[in-house]
């Protein structure tokens, strides 16, 4: 459903749009690189399939409905779309979700935070801990003009003087203090693939816990119990998949209908609240 989701993920950003203070996303598109024969071979395949993919040379192909978004101003620019329309947003940590009590229906989507929720503890859910670093562009090179993608990727920053470079694939790590260092040693080769010769001047790090289901990259969304419901295991595909399945969730929520989702997605939530009620009846 990647068609789908990159239509409501437009849809989003052009919403975000009209409450940001800069451009939240670049449309020109974003340049592939294989990294094998393999990939080659799978990337020839798919230029002669889609008219979205061009092949540029060598390795090297051009994905023209890739966009690089600025996401922390997006995510901020989303929030000041939705208190416009009415949300109401209120920071608060709570230790169990009984505390939340009044509600027509809770939703859980709180990143690594789900491992700290009782009703989830059965879940196979995994992590993966992503490392980034912002960097400064040489002046002694052109400008990047489109961001790069493939083990990892180079990303164009808000100006033409930063770039972005990640990400790490930690597993199992949960810790989100950033290690500039560890960063850095682990970027550094991955960045001489999709531009060779440039060498990273690191100004920022940042570190984040993806979720996963353990054992593939499905998504784990629906309805967990009466009133509590869950989205969570996007992983790295976060960002084109969030506004198409929280399309879904809604609307499932409002009309109590877990059919809008997609039979993988139900088949895996029901494997999940099977081994949530075994624990709960042994324990």
């Amino acid at each position: 459903m990647a068609d789908e989701a990159l239509a409501e993920t437009k849809f989003l950003l052009d919403v975000a749009s009209s409450y940001a203070r800069g451009p939240l996303a670049d449309f020109l598109g974003i340049e592939r690189i294989a990294q094998d024969d393999k990939q080659l071979e799978a990337m020839l395949s798919h230029t002669k399939n889609y008219s979205d993919i061009i092949h540029l040379e060598e390795k090297k192909f051009l994905i023209k409905s890739g966009i690089t978004v600025q996401t922390t101003p997006y995510l901020e620019a989303l929030a000041a779309a939705c208190k416009d329309l009415g949300a109401l947003f209120e920071c608060k940590e709570i230790g169990s979700i009984s505390e939340l009590q009044g509600y027509d229906a809770v939703i859980v989507s709180a990143g690594v935070g789900i491992f700290g929720f009782e009703e989830f503890s059965a879940f196979r859910l995994d992590t993966t801990r992503g490392q980034s670093l912002t960097c400064n562009w040489p002046s002694s090179l052109p400008a990047l003009e489109k961001s790069l993608i493939g083990k990892g990727y180079l990303a164009k920053g808000p100006t033409k003087e930063s770039v972005s470079a990640g990400a790490t694939y930690e597993r199992g790590n949960r810790c989100q203090e950033p290690d500039l260092a560890s960063a850095l040693k682990a970027l550094s080769p991955k960045m001489q693939v999709l531009y060779p010769g440039l060498v990273l001047d690191p100004i920022g790090v940042k570190a984040g816990i993806r979720v996963t289901s353990k054992g593939h990259y499905f998504p784990l969304i629906g309805k967990v119990k009466d009133h509590l419901w869950v989205m969570t295991g996007l992983g790295s595909r976060g960002l084109l998949y969030h506004g198409l399945f929280a399309k879904m969730l809604s609307k499932a929520i409002l009309e109590n209908d877990e059919s809008h989702f997609p039979d993988i997605t139900k088949l895996l939530l029901s494997k999940n609240r099977e081994l949530s009620y075994n624990r709960e009846k042994t324990t």
